[in-house]
């Protein structure tokens, strides 16, 4: 009964086909790569071995000589007390040692029954799955480094489902990200429609589908809100595929950066704090230039005004008495001329030598040029004079024809026929306009500015027949409009967004300060709370449009009711 490799004794002889299964269960037993083995049950509970095939031989080192007939050890013991008990096989995995080595295998325990029905024999089939065990330990340690990382990680890792349907559902993610998103567990399985709204959803999956697109991991900035609190992160996507290559998961890293963005957003704030400041202080400074620029200019106009106007004063009073004397002395000439029509030689030559026809006849027309360019002078000084207002209170009402009058007078000289152009006509088209409560000097100065930079077009342009046109209306809210315009070659739309730039120009170096224009905008604009726009069109002229209201107080009521 315990000799190896041999079946329970039969006690009768066998028929041919029972002979025939006899050793056909021998030969699979003797020649089955699985280790099989045969434990007999006795009737107190204990085991012994009665079979031990040559597998078992080879994969445990021991022989059969050495097991049969003995009893299992505790441990398998309790294995086969179980498979007994239960009455129906069993499988179990256990770790066994042999030869010092300890190994891993898979048994399965089938219960043999004697005609009544009592177990009295087990027999086992067993695999050596070391190798298995071990990748399973291997895999199961990876897991937990994997686990470790995954909820001990300082930032959000959440792990996504591709559905068929191009529909995404959140299949994981970890305490940190839990936190973050004021998930539960019930949240795992749900549509990010569910989860985040269908806005953020939105937002969310267009970087699921780029992702996908992409086959490879992406990153991008992106922000959910949770409790009304807007939360910014740093998301990198990482696609993952099955062995057909279809990418059916996402595993997704956030690190926040609310933090971050709030000090950025700070840090830009700053920076729009400072260019303002900048900004003030350019302004501030472009003031600063401009006053000390009028100021300066009124005190020249003034004082040349005030030099050339008393000399001009005395040789103009004197030109009245010149005027008389020298007809009184004509005609004492006339009367000797009557009277003694044959002078005495010595006369007679002197005036020959003087030629003092000539001088009768041009005399008078000498003194009366002398009195036409006086009177020139005493224009120009008054021109100075209007155009300084250093005589005249800062803010006042003033007559704006006048002021563009004095501007144009001081200007003659650039209006007249020049090498390269003819002389430049000037239209006004003056409408009947009231007085104007402004700050003249700092407005004819505006007037000094449009109209040199159209004179300074014409000359570019070189036209046949170069024109200013200047005019004046009321429009329908009441605000006076001064209109400059030029027939030169205009202005291109790019370079008339930069007009009002300080320091910008198109002048070459040395011609232009880029101070001229947005010295006036600030002028019109901020001095007297109006307008002033350029309307130009390449090859058709420009037009500086200048609207101001009659009274800044009035407007500044006007702004208030509104």
């Amino acid at each position: 009964m315990y000799e190896i490799n041999r079946l329970p004794t039969i006690s009768k002889p066998l028929q041919p086909d029972e002979r025939t299964q006899l050793e056909f269960f021998r030969s699979v037993y003797e020649g089955s790569e699985h280790s099989i083995f045969v434990v007999d049950v006795l009737e107190d509970d204990s085991f012994r071995y009665v079979g031990w095939s040559p597998a078992c031989e080879r994969a445990t080192g021991i022989s059969s000589t050495h097991i049969i007939g003995k009893a299992p050890n505790s441990q398998i013991k309790k294995r086969y007390m179980q498979c007994v008990e239960g009455g129906e096989p069993i499988t179990y995995e256990e770790c066994l040692v042999f030869a010092d080595e300890p190994k891993w295998w898979f048994t399965t325990l089938n219960p043999i029954r004697d005609c009544m029905g009592r177990i009295y024999r087990l027999v086992g089939t067993t695999v050596d799955i070391t190798p298995r065990k071990e990748a399973e330990m291997r895999l199961q340690e990876k897991e937990q480094f994997l686990r470790c990382i995954y909820d001990g990680y300082n930032n959000s890792i959440f792990v996504i489902d591709v559905l068929d349907n191009n529909e995404f559902t959140l299949a994981g993610i970890n305490a940190i990200g839990a936190r973050m998103c004021g998930f539960t567990n019930e949240a795992i399985g749900k549509n990010i429609i569910d989860l985040f709204g269908s806005d953020i959803a939105a937002t969310m999956r267009q970087h699921y589908l780029d992702c996908i697109a992409a086959g490879t991991a992406i990153a991008y900035e992106e922000y959910i809100t949770v409790n009304n609190e807007d939360i910014w992160g740093l998301t990198t996507l990482n696609p993952i595929k099955d062995s057909t290559g279809k990418i059916y998961r996402l595993v997704g890293t956030v690190t926040e950066i609310t933090e971050l963005k709030k000090t950025q957003s700070k840090l830009q704030d700053k920076a729009i704090e400072l260019e303002t400041a900048l900004n003030q202080i350019a302004s501030t400074q472009t003031k600063l230039i401009q006053t000390e620029k009028m100021l300066s200019l009124g005190q020249l106009a003034a004082g040349i005004a005030h030099e050339i106007n008393n000399p001009t004063s005395f040789i103009y009073g004197n030109l009245d008495f010149t005027q008389e004397y020298t007809n009184n002395l004509l005609d004492l000439i006339r009367l000797y001329q009557q009277y003694y029509p044959k002078p005495f030689k010595p006369v007679q030559d002197k005036m020959e030598a003087i030629e003092l026809d000539f001088i009768i006849a041009d005399l008078p027309m000498l003194i009366s040029s002398m009195q036409v360019g006086a009177e020139r002078i005493i224009k120009i000084v008054s021109s100075l004079r209007t155009f300084a207002h250093m005589d005249e209170a800062e803010y006042k009402k003033i007559d704006i024809h006048t002021g563009l009058d004095s501007t144009l007078q001081l200007l003659e000289h650039r209006l007249k026929q020049q090498s390269k152009r003819a002389k430049t006509q000037v239209i006004k088209k003056y409408s009947n306009l009231p007085l104007v409560k402004c700050y003249a000097g700092q407005l004819n100065q505006v007037f000094m500015n449009l109209l040199l930079n159209a004179i300074d077009a014409l000359d570019e342009a070189q036209v046949a027949q170069p024109k200013i046109i200047i005019s004046t209306s009321i429009t329908k809210d009441n605000l006076i409009s001064i209109n400059i315009t030029d027939n030169g070659n205009g202005i291109s739309q790019d370079i008339q967004k930069k007009l009002f730039n300080l320091f910008f120009t198109t002048k070459p170096v040395g011609k232009g300060t880029g101070m001229g224009l947005p010295l006036s905008y600030k002028i019109i604009t901020e001095k007297h709370k109006g307008t002033l726009e350029c309307v130009s069109k390449v090859g058709a002229g420009t037009t500086f449009i200048i609207k101001i209201p009659q009274s800044i107080r009035v407007m500044s009521a006007l702004v208030r009711s509104c």
